[in-house]
């Protein structure tokens, strides 16, 4: 039974995250920040029984070792995030702290609407404008070169781009990652979107927050003090779960 229910709670996981990547709509309506999108999701998937069952299960012994960031939305533009390491085949929590998320709530459905996605990824590298931390995630200092492209008709969307690439390329529905000041003083690329499927989101980040009640357009902030010891803390191959 229990591994049924952990079946559907990933295929929840799973659809909830697909939702976005279907997407190909350039027009978009701000609705309330509690999405009836995400009202339904509640009412199928009970968050505890999602948490117990992502990280409170009993662990393969060759698990050991591995980090996991668990992201709980707690109502609004609010949420907790929680870091786990998997030792003696369990999760043991390394840090925990408040988290912010997109202004219009989660259940993220396409570019542009101001929503943090639902679901699990495995996390890319770490960027910031600031030196390397000590990040143990492959860590680029930005530049004044960097873009992160934001637009769906470019085959390099949602991708790290370079302006000195292509000097005469149109850059205004791109990311300048170094004009985003303090908020990208460190950053972690969440994996949302890998194969980079048109209109359905770009630049979704674990980043550093301008505080506990200023929400993003749809990543995940948190203090930059935290953002420093995740940076640290976790290892390539480490999996994101916002639910």
């Amino acid at each position: 039974m229990k591994t049924n229910l952990f079946s559907a709670i990933m295929l929840g996981l799973a659809l909830a995250a697909t939702v976005a990547v279907s997407a190909y709509s350039a027009s978009f309506v701000n609705r309330k920040v509690e999405t009836e999108e995400y009202l339904q999701y509640k009412k199928v998937f009970e968050q505890d029984h999602v948490e117990t069952l992502l990280f409170g299960q009993p662990l393969d012994a060759e698990r050991n070792g591995e980090y996991r960031i668990g992201v709980k939305c707690t109502g609004g533009i609010h949420a907790e995030l929680t870091v786990y390491h998997a030792k003696d085949g369990r999760y043991e929590t390394v840090l925990k702290c408040p988290a912010v998320l997109g202004k219009n709530g989660p259940c993220k459905q396409a570019e542009g609407d101001n929503r943090t996605p639902l679901g699990s990824w495995v996390v890319g590298n770490a960027y910031g404008i600031k030196a390397d931390p000590g990040s143990l995630i492959p860590y680029t200092q930005i530049t004044e070169d960097m873009y992160w492209c934001g637009n769906g008709a470019d085959s390099r969307y949602n991708t790290l781009i370079y302006k000195s690439d292509k000097p005469d390329g149109d850059y205004s529905n791109d990311e300048h990652l170094i004009d985003c000041k303090d908020v990208y003083n460190y950053l972690l690329d969440m994996g949302y979107n890998a194969g980079c499927a048109p209109y359905a989101g770009s630049a979704l980040f674990l980043h550093c927050w301008r505080g506990p009640d200023h929400p993003t357009h749809g990543c995940v902030g948190v203090a930059e003090e935290n953002m420093i010891k995740i940076l640290q803390t976790i290892t390539p191959g480490t999996v994101i779960s916002i639910y």
